[in-house]
């Protein structure tokens, strides 16, 4: 999958949705939906893990620049919190970089909700236990400063949120007089009035921006009618095939043309779409690719020659029609690396155009890698 800098948008994600599904038909938008489906949790961590980055660097940039503003006035008190909340970080930042079995960049959301829920909570009962007799300040701008960095779907951010403000208020109760309380409460209230939109606003920008991305990932590397895989994913795929026994065929349909004049585009996307569909359930979705107009390439590795063979003619009889006929070129043989698998196909592109006049429309031989 292509890696691309993440920009920040918000429009524009069901204008294209619904062209490309107006375009596409329902079984391969059904494709493309369990792609996104497996995909978004990943992309979705990808980002969590920068933006752990931006909440690291970001608070000791915050800390820092607080505790010398404070040396400079002379607050003792602040001082020792700021210190206290710088060192919290850099403890954090150490576990992150340290991490050598790779649990917290699998898991980057759990990290930082555990990062946060031990900063909410140090600054919970500085503002309430600790302090009784002072309004929570600290708490208030963590709790709104700290929504720009969660990256997570809405409904859990905003569960989240709402727990730690239950649970400020339960201890602001507790440990307060009501007059400050009643402070308290008004402040939090002013913090999640901000709080909540920026976390509905990041949130929801990014969920859009994952969606785009995954949209241009999948039908820049799938066909749009039939669902198969275009020839640009052999490139990334032949690491999968390099030093296997590989069975490379080329199925062309050259009648798909004349039908197309007989009955129009209609009949020969059909017949098409047809043929493509019972090549991708006989050898997987990912063994398929169009390889150019009414022409599939199909790779299969770990089986024999005659069962794959066998497999092809079922295929065949699947679906040809009296005005739709199908031809197969094939070859046999170890694939060194990219290289080797481009010779491949196009060995097998060659015994296609020969498969016209062969018996049973299958033409093939194992492959000679010095005649290559």
């Amino acid at each position: 999958m292509r890696r691309r800098a993440v920009p920040f948008f918000w429009s524009g994600l069901e204008d294209v949705e619904k062209a490309l599904r107006n375009r596409t038909y329902p079984a391969i938008w059904a494709r493309y939906e369990a792609f996104r489906d497996e995909a978004y949790p990943k992309e979705l961590q990808r980002i969590a893990c920068a933006q752990l980055g931006n909440f690291f660097l970001g608070g000791l940039m915050t800390c820092g620049f607080a505790i010398l503003f404070q040396c400079l006035v002379r607050e003792s008190e602040v001082f020792r919190s700021s210190a206290l909340f710088l060192a919290f970080l850099l403890v954090l930042c150490l576990f992150w970089k340290r991490d050598s079995s790779g649990m917290f960049r699998r898991h980057p959301q759990i990290f930082l909700y555990g990062c946060l829920s031990l900063l909410y909570l140090a600054s919970v009962l500085m503002g309430t236990f600790w302090d009784p007799d002072a309004q929570a300040i600290t708490f208030m701008i963590a709790f709104a400063g700290t929504q720009f960095f969660i990256v997570d779907r809405t409904l859990r951010v905003l569960l989240f949120d709402i727990g730690w403000s239950a649970f400020f208020l339960v201890c602001s109760f507790l440990a307060k007089p009501w007059s400050l309380f009643e402070a308290d409460a008004m402040h939090l209230a002013t913090a999640a009035a901000a709080a909540f939109p920026i976390a509905i606003l990041v949130t929801g920008g990014y969920d859009r921006v994952i969606k785009r991305e995954l949209i241009g990932d999948y039908f820049a590397t799938h066909e749009q009618h039939t669902g198969l895989q275009t020839r640009e994913m052999l490139r990334p795929a032949a690491e999968r095939f390099t030093g296997q026994l590989l069975f490379a065929a080329v199925a062309e349909a050259p009648s798909c043309r004349m039908l197309l004049d007989a009955k129009g585009p209609e009949e020969e996307e059909k017949a098409f779409l047809h043929f493509a569909g019972v090549l991708q359930a006989r050898f997987g979705e990912k063994n398929c690719f169009h390889y150019f107009g009414g022409t599939i390439l199909v790779l299969v590795t770990g089986t024999s020659e005659g069962a794959l063979l066998q497999e092809l003619r079922k295929s065949m009889q699947e679906s040809e029609r009296p005005d739709f006929s199908i031809y197969v070129g094939y070859v046999f043989g170890t694939c060194a690396g990219e290289r080797d698998l481009w010779n491949m196909v196009r060995a097998a592109d060659r015994h296609s155009r020969d498969a016209q006049h062969a018996p049973g429309g299958i033409c093939g031989s194992f492959y000679d890698r010095d005649s290559a």
